[in-house]
């Protein structure tokens, strides 16, 4: 089997992880896998590290490196050659645009098995033309994949045409990568982020962007400090919005939290980093899955998130995380009260079912029967 998998850009983000964790998972099965990114990435050191990376692993890419504001049909043309010199048995697209691109290049010329996934949930378009070709794109598209009950859901009411092909695979994560450390390794990654050993370790990680409201964590930053708590935080993830990032460096020096409060950008070593933390802080305002939150619970990290469904269903899973509203001041409380457990009490949990074997084992399944679909291109099963 030789699948194209789809992504916005050469990066770490969550559906980014996700497509590199089947990626090698299938290539452990012989199945030959090839990355298309249709953005040129704006981080172009961690674009390098990865392109490198996947060099090694013998992982083959292509990058159309679209361009915001390019037009769609020159872009759809590169993607259709890029297809047909491919010749994918299947085609899984992960993210908005790729979605759209991935169904709309197959409605002529030769027909693939395409499968988009749905990671988001939130509108993703603020026009009509981009609702009208997503809706147009569904009729290419063999099955939709959403990550969660509630993303489906919400899928389905915006598109009821994709009702009879919505598939619902919840995301997994390797284990392995998030085993505690040993106190001395815990303590050294301390040391290296400038963490005084008086101090607790905070982390949050996610794009920045509003809808992951780190605008907050400046909030609970303040009023931990006003309780007269020694703290570090680290802000992880992609510098995807620079206005919203410089907000938040705005509002830490307005605050006087510059010593506190660290942006770290995109990191790859997100494990690491986990285990030198104290507590996870996860505010967003809306999570298709939480991926971060279970990595960090499979770190045995306790928790501080935000009421939205995705957030309660994880942590149902462990008693040690808080499910919070917007309240900074109750989340300084909770964070206090977390900070009360040892960290040389934390333990790895175990989640069998939120594993990358497990939903590794789910897309062959789906491929295997989108591949039986291709004479009714149209429909779909339930």
């Amino acid at each position: 089997m030789k699948i194209a998998f789809m992504i916005t850009s050469l990066q770490y983000g969550g559906a980014e992880k996700i497509v590199l964790d089947l990626i090698g998972r299938f290539r452990g099965l012989s199945i030959e896998c090839w990355l298309i990114a249709l953005y040129e990435s704006r981080d172009r050191v961690k674009r390098d590290q990865l392109a490198e990376a996947l060099e090694r692993e013998g992982i083959r890419l292509v990058e159309l490196n679209k361009r915001p504001g390019e037009g769609t049909f020159r872009s759809m043309l590169r993607l259709k050659r890029v297809l047909r010199d491919i010749s994918p048995d299947v085609v899984n697209a992960h993210g908005p645009v790729p979605n759209m691109y991935a169904g709309i290049a197959n409605l002529w010329g030769r027909k693939v098995s395409t499968i988009t996934t749905v990671h988001n949930g939130t509108d993703d378009w603020p026009d009509w033309k981009s609702k009208m070709l997503e809706r147009t794109s569904l009729l290419g598209v063999n099955r939709v994949v959403c990550v969660a009950q509630h993303v489906a859901e919400a899928y389905r009411l915006k598109y009821p045409q994709s009702t009879a092909k919505t598939a619902i695979i919840e995301n997994g994560i390797d284990p392995q990568r998030y085993a505690p450390p040993s106190p001395a390794v815990r303590a050294q990654w301390r040391e290296m982020l400038g963490c005084p050993a008086d101090a607790a370790l905070l982390i949050h990680v996610g794009r920045m962007v509003p809808l992951k409201n780190q605008r907050f964590l400046v909030e609970v930053a303040e009023r931990l400090r006003s309780r007269g708590k020694k703290f570090r935080l680290l802000l992880v993830g992609n510098f995807e919005d620079d206005r919203y990032v410089e907000e938040i460096r705005q509002l830490t020096e307005k605050h006087g939290l510059t010593e506190q409060v660290r942006l770290l950008g995109s990191r790859d070593n997100v494990g690491d980093l986990l285990g030198a933390s104290d507590v996870f802080l996860f505010p967003s305002e809306v999570e298709a899955f939480g991926l971060a939150l279970l990595e960090a619970m499979c770190c045995g990290l306790p928790a501080v998130c935000s009421d939205i469904p995705s957030n309660r269903k994880l942590s149902e899973l462990s008693a040690r995380n808080r499910v919070v509203d917007w309240d900074a001041e109750r989340w300084a409380e909770q964070i206090e009260l977390l900070l009360e457990d040892r960290p040389e009490r934390r333990r790895q949990e175990s989640y069998p079912y939120w594993t990358l074997e497990r939903m590794a084992g789910d897309y062959l399944k789906l491929y295997g029967q989108s591949g039986s679909l291709l004479a009714g291109l149209g429909g779909g099963t339930g």
